[in-house]
């Protein structure tokens, strides 16, 4: 993630996540889970629009379900 806009697509997505599972890091391999999400989110990739509207609030559950995945696989989180 290379500046301030891109952070802002993944992090609620990626917080809500840490929260909801008490997760003792963020790994990569939670930031990788993110950057994949946001990638298959938007389904007709066009050349005016290649990332999701920021305020679309699916985006963020899209992102914490795919993080919760890799932070449960990574043995990130205390609850699971």
């Amino acid at each position: 993630m290379k500046n301030r806009r891109d952070l802002s697509f993944a992090f609620p997505g990626i917080f809500r996540d840490a929260l909801d599972v008490y997760a003792t890091r963020i790994s990569g391999e939670m930031k990788i889970a993110a950057a994949h999400a946001l990638a298959g989110y938007v389904k007709c990739p066009r050349r005016e629009c290649i990332l999701p509207r920021l305020l679309n609030r699916n985006v963020v559950k899209a992102v914490a379900g795919a993080v919760r995945e890799a932070t449960i696989k990574s043995s990130c989180a205390r609850e699971f």
